[in-house]
């Protein structure tokens, strides 16, 4: 099973998460499962994890625990055994830094970490996840490809957005070329011109100006805040403990 946890809004998120009663709350008819029980002898996938709401943190991190949970305006609990994998865009100690993510849930979903380096990062997935999208974008008809030109400037591509860039970039592509094969001329109105990392000096000039605010200062850089938390690491500039 797999769940989306940016994109359920805090209120719902407890009753998607362990399911309802019938009556637990306004326009509750019936009941009804929620992922932890649908996921039961399989593996639950909950992206954006450090989205929920602490409080849920705290139940789900029992129902990891013990393998029970209780649904939304039940008296009783129920027993779903699942495996959890959990992901986030940002590093999780700052996570816990900032109170997104609860410490003692981020030890337990912490047993193995895989560290996925940005996609700027990995030239032959950039080839691959871009012939798979342009491909699957093509499956009702059409069959586009990407030439060497087009590959070429895919793989120095900074890629902000990460893979939903790419991604999208190909159903573009697949909407808007009306040839088979796609150039480098195709891609460079989406693409546009490489824009150079700040130094560490103007970066962190940046982040002092934006009050150390990582969403304000990836705008103003116009990148991921991704790749704004993996150029702080890279020159180690860290948020100062005076900066509430």
């Amino acid at each position: 099973m797999i769940g989306n946890c940016a994109a359920l809004p805090e209120t719902l998120a407890e009753a998607e998460l362990f399911g309802w009663e019938r009556g637990a709350f306004t326009g509750a008819h019936r009941g009804s499962e929620g992922l932890l029980e649908t996921a039961d002898g399989g593996t639950l996938f909950l992206d954006e994890v450090c989205s929920l709401a602490v409080g849920i943190q705290a139940k789900l991190l029992r129902a990891i625990e013990f393998k029970d949970f209780r649904r939304v305006g039940a008296p009783t609990q129920r027993s779903s055994d699942f495996r959890l994998v959990a992901a986030v865009s940002e590093p999780v100690e700052a996570l816990v830094r900032q109170s997104r993510l609860r410490a003692d849930f981020a030890y337990r979903i912490c047993g193995v970490v895989v560290n996925l380096p940005p996609l700027r990062d990995r030239g032959a997935d950039v080839k691959l996840l871009a012939e798979h999208f342009l491909s699957e974008a093509g499956a009702n008809g059409s069959s586009k490809s990407l030439d060497s030109t087009a590959l070429r400037s895919l793989v120095t591509h900074d890629w902000p957005g990460n893979v939903r860039e790419l991604k999208t970039l190909m159903e573009r592509l697949d909407l808007l070329v009306d040839r088979e094969l796609v150039t480098e001329a195709d891609l460079r109105p989406y693409l546009g011109s490489p824009v150079s990392p700040p130094n560490p000096a103007e970066l962190s000039d940046i982040l002092h100006s934006e009050g150390w605010d990582v969403t304000r200062t990836a705008r103003v850089l116009g990148i991921g805040r991704t790749t704004l938390y993996d150029l702080m690491h890279r020159h180690g500039l860290k948020r100062p403990e005076s900066v509430a």
